[in-house]
């Protein structure tokens, strides 16, 4: 069902209430639906209405909730008499309401409006029945595009006290209504007939439907011939209220939740599982499998937790293994096959994970060996420097940093540490070029000059120029003419080449 917009202005003059203007869709769909709440919720008594408008989002969003969403959360929704339906979720409203009220509790007054709602719309169908009436399909699709102004007189408000007496009375116009709605469309008047012109008594019944059902759950007065609402009736009103506050990141209220169900000796092992499924839904997963765990040690026998853990493990090992953390992906596999040995498919990937770890774990030991090979260079190194062997420190460090260029990125530790490394090394290189121009400089002895053409015979034609260029600017001309001369041959040696 759906409404392209619906706008509900509320004016109250003398007892009149106008809602204007409204495109209805499909009936009771969620637009419709928030403008009947809405309008509920200002025609009730104030001191009914302003308690629960404090949470009126949260009402509206349980009031717009889509059918395929109710039926799989609330079951009880699909009872073939719905009257008795609407009559148990006010007795346990009722109930909730002395407990406080919350988001949750505004939240289920919201799927509550929605349902009494739709108890006054045409063709009505309990939610997630198969039967959907062509004819329902073309008046919902002609409701629509449908444009009216909805005055809405001001009524007494009622207490259901008799759901089914109540709602027979209120459905009495509804199947000659049907009648009369299927009787223009087989004649070719269609939806312009008695469906436009009473679409505004259906809006009017709802909105009465819904403000009584308000005030029923928010009276004071005690309803006659009702069974009280005992602790164990609230186990599944407190299981959801823990997965909407989960969905809201509400963890305080979520563990509130979980704690109403503790003290009250609730927490059997059918309702901790579905309280697992409500975080593992959420996306807590450590959560949901360690309550999964707590559902086996009281009974071991179940095999749909062991699947649902199952199937969380395999999906979890999947992942690591395209992360390529293939040890924990060996672990997951694992736990897929401790709660399922009869899973393939996990054997089959374990097998796949152990392979590929072996082989990472050969890569991993060749990469320790070349960082290990590295920083034995660099110590040579730098044992060559403190002798004063420039050019030997220098080629040493040379071969460190090559070494820790091999380095993959596959193992983070390993290859920060090359980089780390390989940015000393360079420093340290740099640091020696000066030391050995100012030996140079000083021509303190033969080897220093022996030193300075071997490093010149190793280092690049930019180098070469820097070093001349400094020694140039220097008093030791024959120093300065031994380096271009050795610059000169090893441009000339590059152009023969």
């Amino acid at each position: 069902m759906r409404m392209k917009r619906l706008l509900w202005n509320v004016v109250v003059l003398s007892g009149l209430v106008v809602l204007f203007p409204v495109t209805a869709a499909n009936a009771w769909g969620p637009y419709a639906t928030r403008g009947i709440t809405r309008t509920a919720m200002r025609v009730v008594p104030s001191s009914v209405g302003a308690e629960l408008r404090q949470y009126e989002n949260e009402v509206l969003e349980g009031a717009t909730i889509s059918e395929e969403e109710l039926v799989k959360r609330f079951p009880q929704y699909k009872f073939e008499d719905p009257t008795l339906t609407v009559s148990s979720e006010i007795d346990l409203l009722r109930a909730a309401k002395t407990r406080g009220v919350s988001p949750y509790f505004a939240y289920r007054m919201g799927l509550l409006s929605q349902f009494v709602a739709t108890l006054n719309q045409p063709f009505f169908a309990v939610p997630g029945s198969p039967q959907k009436p062509k004819l329902r399909e073309r008046y919902d699709a002609d409701a629509e595009a449908s444009h009216t102004e909805i005055p809405y007189v001001a009524s007494k408000r009622r207490y259901v006290v008799d759901a089914r007496a109540y709602f027979d009375q209120r459905r009495s116009y509804l199947k000659d209504a049907e009648n009369l709605i299927s009787s223009d469309y087989s004649s070719g008047v269609g939806f312009s007939g008695y469906a436009k012109r009473s679409l505004n008594v259906y809006f009017t019944n709802a909105v009465d439907s819904v403000a009584d059902m308000l005030c029923t759950v928010f009276g004071q007065e005690q309803l006659a011939a009702r069974p009280l609402i005992q602790p164990l009736s609230f186990r599944d009103y407190y299981v959801d209220s823990l997965g909407f506050y989960l969905r809201r990141n509400d963890d305080a209220r979520a563990a509130s939740a979980y704690a109403s169900l503790e003290n009250e000796g609730l927490l059997d092992p059918e309702t901790v599982k579905k309280l697992g499924d409500a975080y593992y839904d959420a996306g807590r997963y450590d959560r949901a499998v360690s309550l999964y765990r707590d559902v086996l040690a009281k009974a071991p026998r179940r095999a749909d937790v062991r699947q649902r853990i199952s199937d969380y493990f395999f999906t979890s090992g999947l992942a690591l293994l395209e992360k390529k953390q293939y040890e924990e992906a060996v672990r997951a596999f694992d736990e897929v096959l401790k709660n399922d040995m009869s899973r393939a498919d996990a054997r089959e990937k374990k097998l796949e994970a152990g392979q590929l770890l072996s082989e990472q774990a050969e890569r991993l030991e060749s990469t320790r060996k070349m960082v290990a090979d590295a920083k034995q260079a660099t110590e040579s190194a730098a044992r060559a420097e403190a002798q004063r062997k420039f050019a030997d420190a220098v080629a040493l460090y040379r071969q460190a940093r090559n070494t820790y260029a091999k380095v993959s990125e596959e193992f983070e530790g390993e290859h920060a540490e090359a980089a780390r490394a390989s940015k000393q090394i360079e420093i340290k290189i740099a640091r020696l070029m000066d030391e050995l121009v100012n030996e140079v400089r000083d021509l303190r002895s033969v080897a220093v000059k022996d030193q300075a053409r071997e490093l010149m015979q190793n280092s690049s034609k930019q180098q070469l120029r820097a070093l001349a260029t400094r020694v140039a600017q220097d008093q030791h001309v024959d120093a300065a003419k031994l380096l271009r001369s050795q610059l000169v041959d090893e441009e000339r040696r590059a152009l023969q080449r």
